[in-house]
């Protein structure tokens, strides 16, 4: 019975040794793809905004800017 428990003991801690080390890996990962996406999002351009303000530029270029096709 004491080898039995001797046993359990031994499996339970290494289950646990590789459940923590296991833990501690992902947990890295997740760390390090965080802050990669912080800094990202820091530096990528935001296109949503950028985009809307070029066609209003190019419409209103159009529409005040000299075309040739009013002198004719």
């Amino acid at each position: 019975m004491l080898q039995a428990a001797r046993r359990g003991m031994a499996w339970n801690a290494t289950r646990y040794g590789l459940m923590r080390g296991a833990l501690t890996m992902v947990s890295s990962a997740l760390w390090v793809s965080f802050f990669a996406d912080l800094g990202w999002r820091s530096i990528a351009t935001n296109y949503g905004r950028i985009i809307p303000v070029v066609f209003t530029l190019a419409q209103i270029r159009l529409i005040r800017g000299e075309s040739s096709w009013q002198n004719v």
